[in-house]
């Protein structure tokens, strides 16, 4: 599996969608400029993450696209909660 590129804007919004499936709850993204004047000096807007060395000296090759992973991980949150 190729592992896509995606915006940061892009998986807040998966976010809300698997959690608005799972916890059955509206959430809104809320965008606010940081305090700190250097926050996004070199501090990119998209991520690629470059597996090579992970998938040479480890074997890693994901099976799991990011929607999957990110509704697993919303599952395992409430799950976690209920106890």
């Amino acid at each position: 599996m190729d592992i896509p590129e995606i915006t940061i804007r892009n998986l807040a919004e998966i976010f809300v969608s698997e959690g608005k499936k799972i916890f059955n709850r509206k959430i809104k993204i809320r965008y606010s400029k940081s305090q700190d004047n250097d926050y996004l000096t070199h501090n990119p807007n998209r991520r690629l993450p470059d597996i090579t060395k992970a998938r040479r000296e480890l074997g890693f090759n994901p099976k799991i696209e990011v929607r999957e992973g990110v509704s697993r991980f919303l599952m395992y949150l409430k799950e976690e909660a209920a106890k």
